[in-house]
């Protein structure tokens, strides 16, 4: 008996009778890439590797700034001070403590001023912590009007300038010297120097405010040498040689 075989409606040449290598789907992405031509290869590209490579290179550089951020040698400090009841431009602030590191005589690349303008001698927590900096011998440098001064005068936070360098000395008139006058013994002590007349305080004091500021050096600094030649370079004073 002669069996019939059953017709299907696939033809001849239909896919799934070719040979697995020759199928469309069972072909390699570098089969593919072959057959096409350059327009063909740009969309292909597009389609499967633009969006990943994109990612990609998101993660790379966000992974290398965070590295470069964590691993990059940090400024080291050479200077800490406070502006107190700071009515000068902030931006122009922070733009002339960024230059004065270089000006006292240190690489802004690898140094720096740390600046704090942000407190106010109205907060009783501000005027606390900038006693708490002194005590701690983190403080260098307070720059503020002279009413909060008399009080860390009279607790002994601020350092005596009768020793300056005597070029210092000679450009401070006594017009913009502040004394103190200690309660007990009577005595007269020089403990700051105003600003008033400085390129500093006349450039940034845009606002035209009627108020002095003035410079004085903490007793217990680290850096006293620094706030020294910060005093020098905000006179407008040449650097000394050392």
């Amino acid at each position: 008996m002669e069996i019939e075989h059953k017709k299907t409606t696939l033809e001849d040449d239909a896919a799934i009778y070719q040979k697995g290598e020759e199928r469309e789907e069972s072909k390699s992405t570098k089969q593919k890439w072959k057959e096409l031509d350059a327009k063909g290869k740009w969309n292909f590209f597009v389609d499967y590797y633009l969006f990943k490579l994109i990612i990609l290179a998101a993660v790379i550089g966000l992974v290398g700034s965070l590295l470069y951020t964590t691993l990059k040698p940090r400024p080291e400090e050479q200077l800490y001070v406070i502006m107190l009841d700071n009515i000068l431009d902030l931006e122009g602030t922070e733009d002339y403590f960024e230059k004065a590191i270089e000006g006292i005589g240190y690489d802004p690349d690898k140094n720096r001023i740390m600046l704090n303008d942000s407190l106010s001698s109205q907060s009783a927590s501000d005027l606390s912590n900038i006693s708490t900096y002194a005590f701690a011998g983190t403080l260098d440098v307070l720059i503020a009007p002279e009413s909060a001064l008399q009080n860390y005068a009279k607790s002994s936070l601020l350092a005596p300038l009768e020793g300056l360098p005597e070029d210092i000395l000679t450009a401070i008139p006594e017009e913009n010297r502040f004394y103190y006058t200690n309660e007990r013994t009577g005595e007269l002590h020089f403990y700051g120097v105003r600003l008033d007349d400085t390129e500093f305080y006349k450039t940034l004091n845009k606002q035209g405010y009627d108020r002095s500021y003035t410079f004085a050096i903490t007793q217990t600094g680290e850096y006293m040498e620094n706030a020294i030649k910060l005093l020098r370079y905000m006179l407008g004073l040449p650097a000394v040689e050392e």
